[in-house]
């Protein structure tokens, strides 16, 4: 009688301790199951694909002055171009009293096919590579300037898919896919700007 309730205890006391860590294991299977929801939401914001941020052959219309030279630190980690050579165009803003009271509102940077020498503003061959903005001289996605709330900004992110983070320091980051700009703000008002094309090696 006694090896019988002892035979009964242990059996019960070894299943309990299989269930448990049957439980056990059940509730860490569900710990690190993604969760598709999420997961689908970052997929849809990383296949943004926001149009160009300012269309080139409208460059020739703006008052600016132009400079050019070899950067290869500004593509040194993308593999799609055929060379490294960018040429920038400083915009004139009168109103603007940047860099010891240069008229210079922002710079557009592109991204130049062939040889400096045969580069013009009406080149259909330049690509914008990157547009850095300090006034509202010109304005980016038809909309986005200098000078609009923090608000507007973070809605444009939301309505083109961006994948957007706060970064300490008034900097808001978003990602376009294959764009990324940077916004800096002063009392929740858009100060500087910046617009970056993405490698296509990046993109992938």
């Amino acid at each position: 009688m006694i090896r019988a309730l002892t035979f009964i205890l242990t059996y019960f006391i070894i299943s309990s301790c299989f269930n448990q860590s049957e439980d056990k294991h059940e509730i860490e299977r569900k710990e690190i199951t993604p969760d598709s929801i999420i997961s689908e939401t970052i997929q849809t914001k990383l296949r943004s694909q926001i149009s160009e941020p300012f269309k080139v052959s409208n460059i020739d219309r703006l008052n600016f002055t132009s400079g050019g030279g070899h950067y290869g630190k500004q593509n040194e980690l993308c593999d799609s171009l055929e060379n490294d050579l960018f040429g920038i165009y400083y915009l004139i803003d009168e109103n603007s009293s940047y860099n010891s009271g240069s008229p210079v509102g922002g710079t557009i940077t592109v991204h130049i096919n062939g040889k400096m020498t045969s580069w013009r503003s009406d080149d259909t061959t330049q690509t914008i590579w990157k547009i850095h903005l300090i006034s509202d001289v010109i304005s980016v996605w038809d909309s986005i300037k200098v000078g609009l709330t923090k608000n507007k900004i973070v809605k444009f992110g939301q309505v083109n898919n961006g994948l957007c983070i706060e970064k300490e320091g008034f900097d808001y980051l978003c990602d376009f896919g294959n764009f990324s700009a940077i916004y800096k703000f002063e009392n929740d008002t858009l100060t500087e700007l910046t617009v970056t094309r993405n490698c296509k090696n990046q993109q992938e």
